[in-house]
């Protein structure tokens, strides 16, 4: 499990990307933006989006086989090719 800090706003181009081992992500309401394959590769199963996150970026989730549900936020404005 990540557990991404309160206050932060944003998921760096691939700071999470080819992390096997990374299942589960508790994603801050300060989020606004995940960036270019971000988690790319990653291990995740599930993924809730939260509220404040307006843009995904390119690839954020590719190579994510076992991501299996994903809940978006009604805030998205934007979200890149092939993001998953």
């Amino acid at each position: 499990v990540c557990d991404v800090a309160d206050g932060c706003e944003e998921i760096a181009r691939k700071a999470f990307a080819g992390d096997v081992e990374l299942k589960s992500a508790n994603l801050p309401d300060s989020l606004v933006q995940i960036g270019a394959s971000a988690l790319a590769g990653s291990g995740l199963i599930r993924l809730e989006v939260p509220e404040n996150v307006r843009s995904i970026g390119s690839r954020a989730f590719s190579r994510c086989d076992d991501l299996r549900d994903v809940e978006l936020s009604s805030g998205l404005e934007s979200v890149g090719d092939e993001a998953f």
